[in-house]
């Protein structure tokens, strides 16, 4: 499942910051087809700037359903939209005044399509992939009696075989937090990532390591493994 749909917001991936970078500098092109018109074909100009501004609104509200880090490019992209919208005003005067303060608001806003452009590119070398995710409840058991040691295999299910950049948390469902070091008094605990089992199976070892007491499976503490890869 992509992290998405549990309600997180994904980073911009590489991907997409390459898909918005492209239609960026289509914006830029009709930008300067705008400049050009400005003063001999202010009609034309208008409908050129409306539709731009209209494509800028909608890419400012998609990238902000993404996480990303340092500066936005929608902040740039909100502020080209906004001088569009500024020069259509102007050149609805009619006037050379008005063409002449829209022509500044136009270039104004070519320049942040520029600085939103530099850092879409930036972001398509360094974004990673969508993270998915799946998760699986557990019991850990405290270690009994006479034992100084135990371990517990979990198998979580929808691994894709050859998911990268795999990371493994894990939350103590009593809680919702992550668990202590301490897993009962005098008792830690540690996991190991086993991976892909000959018979398919993608295992996560929970080893417990202390003092045990008690008899056998009497004290239990119930997790939630989470396991976050790069999306295929």
């Amino acid at each position: 499942m992509p992290l998405s749909a549990a309600g997180t917001k994904p980073p911009l991936t590489a991907q997409k910051a390459a898909e918005y970078a492209k239609s960026v500098e289509f914006e830029i092109g009709q930008e300067r087809k705008a400049i050009a018109l400005i003063g001999k074909d202010d009609e034309t100009a208008d409908r050129i700037l409306e539709t731009s501004a209209d494509r800028l609104g909608m890419a400012v509200v998609n990238l902000q359903d993404h996480t990303i880090p340092g500066a936005s490019p929608s902040v740039d992209l909100h502020s080209a939209e906004s001088m569009e919208t500024k020069a259509r005003e102007e050149l609805k005067l009619r006037t050379k005044a008005g063409d002449k303060a829209a022509l500044a608001d136009v270039a104004a806003a070519l320049q942040y399509k520029k600085r939103a452009l530099a850092r879409l590119e930036t972001l398509t070398t360094t974004q990673t992939a969508e993270r998915c995710f799946v998760t699986k409840p557990f019991p850990v058991y405290a270690i009994p009696e006479g034992f100084s040691g135990s371990y517990n295999d979990v198998f979580p299910h929808g691994i894709p075989k050859g998911a990268k950049n795999i990371e493994v948390s894990f939350f103590d469902l009593a809680t919702g937090k992550a668990p202590a070091p301490e897993l009962f008094p005098g008792q830690t605990w540690s996991s190991q990532i086993k991976g892909f089992q000959p018979d398919g199976k993608f295992d996560v070892r929970v080893n417990v390591s202390g003092t045990g007491f008690g008899k056998p499976n009497a004290n239990v503490k119930n997790w939630k493994i989470v396991v976050t890869y790069d999306c295929p």
